[in-house]
């Protein structure tokens, strides 16, 4: 049974991962159906999961376990939204990976991923600097993109996070396998 949580809890974390992804490269955003989805799932699996494995006495403790999991990473997340280091969406999402997870697991995927796009980064900016790639049609196209929209600009990051979290996500998830 305990099988049957773990795979069900990874095929909704990785389809959660792969819409948000989707989302975020389209419209730059992760959208709150998608984070709400995750919440109520999550919750539910893990009081389901707890209840069929240990009983109907671990379902508030396992409950009150999720919420403060969701509420750390929370936390912290708004805190790196607040610097620009960071989306408000990339924020929620790891709270939903922490709700499904553990704080470790959630730790090592971020961190992966923060090294993923630094890495990124800096090749994109010695590719720049070395006159292999230019960086002018871009910068053009979005801001004619920000100048036409009646939308109020992003205030989030300019790096598309949710991509970079779902590959690292894979790869956490294999080497934990």
């Amino acid at each position: 049974m305990d099988m049957i949580f773990l795979i069900l809890k990874y095929m909704i974390m990785l389809a959660l991962l792969i819409i948000s992804s989707i989302t975020d490269i389209k419209e730059n955003k992760i959208k709150n159906k998608i984070i709400i989805t995750g919440l109520f799932s999550g919750i539910f699996l893990n009081v389901l999961n707890a209840f069929f494995m240990h009983g109907p006495k671990t379902v508030l403790s396992e409950f009150i376990d999720s919420v403060l999991r969701v509420f750390i990473v929370l936390l912290i997340g708004f805190m790196l939204y607040k610097i620009h280091a960071f989306g408000a969406g990339d924020a929620k999402l790891y709270s939903i990976i922490a709700l499904f997870y553990n704080l470790i697991f959630t730790l090592r995927v971020f961190l992966l991923s923060c090294l993923v796009v630094c890495i990124y980064g800096l090749i994109k900016i010695f590719l720049i600097k070395a006159n292999i790639i230019s960086d002018k049609k871009r910068l053009i196209k979005q801001k004619s993109k920000i100048d036409n929209s009646d939308k109020p600009k992003h205030k989030g990051t300019k790096v598309i996070f949710a991509p970079t979290t779902l590959i690292c996500f894979i790869i956490i998830s294999v080497i934990r396998l």
